[in-house]
């Protein structure tokens, strides 16, 4: 042996206490033993190693996650091992990229739904960079609870009666203009949802439908309502009629203002009876104190 490493020295040939390990330009003392003397600075390069080298490896353990309104930093699903040992994280960074390459910057995370790409790259004494796709999905939204006022027949408002979502039901603020409101018989079928204000009276479903927004899919709600039977009014035309025994058969009309069908009944059927349809009057007998015709409504829908 005619030679033996006397020692290092930095890119400056400062001597250094022991072998470099970081990357940088360094010398190596070779110093002459036996028959051969003097020393000699060798220059010799210590690089960066790649995170593309077979020894490292690089994973993501999940390529998505779900809008939550904060920064979503993908950090914690990394792995980077070098010979199958951890990689502490101070030896590379994690930055964030839109799909179209754009790169985001001064960013924790990825925040809106939509795709991206998670760059690992090498700091220190590692270069390189692996890349992976990242998707954001977007959330569920949590409950729409629709209200709505219902009413009598005939006295529909829309200030008072047209429904609305309470809060919470459109946190990706869709616009007003832009939610479908629908309504059905609460015994239709789904496949009766219409655009159309119920008029009759009876027991109904509106359902909203809140559109998918940047950061929420779309959801409906639903709640039943009821439109009230209107209260009815019935009249005769002449509230007296005078007869004697003898007069022709005559015909008594009542003024309904509701939907239902009158019907006529006589209060003694010895003095005069009458039509339930009709309401034609055929005198029977005298009656000196008279007797009383009476009109009813049924089957009234409204």
């Amino acid at each position: 042996e005619g030679y033996k490493i006397g020692g290092y020295k930095d890119a400056n040939k400062a001597n250094l206490s022991s072998a470099p390990v970081n990357f940088g330009n360094y010398y190596v003392t070779i110093e002459g033993i036996g028959n051969f003397a003097g020393t000699v600075d060798v220059p010799f390069e210590i690089t960066k190693k790649s995170l593309t080298d077979p020894s490292i490896s690089v994973s993501l353990s999940s390529n998505s996650a779900t809008y939550t309104g904060n920064d979503i930093d993908a950090t914690p699903l990394i792995t980077v091992t070098e010979s199958g040992k951890p990689l502490p994280s101070t030896n590379y960074s994690v930055g964030y990229k839109k799909n179209n390459g754009t790169e985001l910057t001064d960013v924790e995370g990825v925040f809106d739904a939509g795709s991206y790409k998670v760059v690992v790259s090498g700091t220190g004494n590692y270069t390189d960079s692996k890349t992976f796709d990242f998707t954001v999905n977007r959330a569920n939204v949590a409950s729409v609870v629709v209200d709505i006022t219902g009413w009598t027949y005939g006295n529909y408002n829309a200030a008072e009666n047209s429904p609305n979502l309470m809060e919470g039901s459109n946190p990706g603020n869709a616009p007003a203009n832009s939610i479908v409101y629908e309504y059905k018989k609460q015994t239709d079928p789904v496949t009766a949802y219409n655009a159309t204000v119920p008029t009759a009276a009876g027991d109904y479903t509106v359902r909203a439908t809140v559109p998918q927004t940047t950061n929420y899919n779309s959801a409906t709600g639903t709640v039943n309502f009821t439109i009230s039977q209107a209260s009815g009014a019935i009249s005769f035309a002449a509230p007296i009629v005078e007869k004697i025994f003898g007069d022709a058969s005559f015909t008594i009309t009542a003024n309904n203002t509701g939907d239902g069908t009158v019907t006529y009944s006589s209060g003694d059927g010895n003095v005069a009876t009458v039509d339930n349809n009709t309401g034609a009057v055929t005198i029977k007998a005298s009656a000196p104190d008279g007797i009383t015709i009476t009109a009813t409504v049924v089957d009234g829908k409204s």
